[in-house]
Formats: structure tokens, sequence, C-alpha cells
């Protein structure tokens, strides 16, 4: 029954795994065996009703495949600009011993510093991370924002 169950649900783990308890259960082989061979009858059925569900959820709904498909690519163009990354050294000595919420650019929600790097030390700042002279730090943004 275990391997009409797994083949059915396309689950070859819980066969594996039925079969293996059923071995330390003492079970004679030959009927551990056969768990494969019923689980290698009901995997088509299994693989068949899958697919068999799936257009008959797309003809039931009236899914055109290609509009839809359509519809995501205009949807990702729209709004998914794409961002860019920079790395820039401080150099400034304005900026030493200023938190990132201090300095203007680095305030607003158009580019974020998503790491910094100081002498070997990687580490993800916090609006509240000092900025010191030779800090590495790595902006997100759009490209526009970013030059």
């Amino acid at each position: 029954m275990l391997g009409i169950f797994s083949g059915a649900v396309t689950n070859t783990p819980a066969l594996g795994a039925g079969q293996q308890i059923l071995r330390d259960l003492g079970t004679p082989m030959e009927m551990v065996d056969q768990m494969g061979m019923s689980y290698a009858m009901a995997y088509p059925f299994g693989i068949c009703g899958i697919l068999f569900t799936m257009w008959m959820l797309r003809v039931i709904f009236r899914v055109n495949v290609e509009t839809e498909a359509q519809q995501h690519e205009s949807s990702r163009t729209n709004g998914g600009a794409l961002i860019k990354t920079i790395n820039i050294r401080v150099e400034n000595p304005n900026l030493h011993d200023l938190a990132i919420k201090d300095v203007p650019i680095l305030n607003g929600d158009k580019i974020i510093c998503s790491r910094l790097k100081r002498e070997e030390t990687l580490k993800v700042p916090s609006p509240d991370t000092i900025i010191q002279l030779g800090d590495l730090l790595h902006l997100v943004g759009q490209p526009a924002d970013l030059t």
C-alpha cells in the first residue's frame, strides 16, 4: 500500500523511508520489494494526474499562456528599473566620525549603503554606524542617483 501511495503523489523519499522501516521491522524482503513495483505502477498516474489537473484549471479559468506571459513581461519592465552598485572609499575628512544617517545622500530612500568594509572586516551597516576615513562603502541605487 505504501508503494501505491508514494507513487500516486510521486514521492520517492517516502518510498525509501517506508522500505527502510519495513526492513528494520523484519518484514520479508519479498514484501518490501513489491513496494517498489507498486510505486512504479502508480507513478505514471500521479504524473498524468498533475498534468491533467493543470490543463483543466487552464481550461476552466480560460488562461491564455501567451497573454499572461506578455502581462508579466510588461509589469516587470514598468516598475523594475535596473539598479546599480558602486564602491566608494571615504577620503573626505568632513565625513570622518559621522553616522550614516547624518550623511544627507545616504539618509534618503534613493541610495542604500548595503555593506561597509573597514580594514579586513565586512559588515552590514545600520543608520547609526559611524563612518571613518578609509572605509569602503558599497552603495546601491538607481544609476541616475549614483552619478
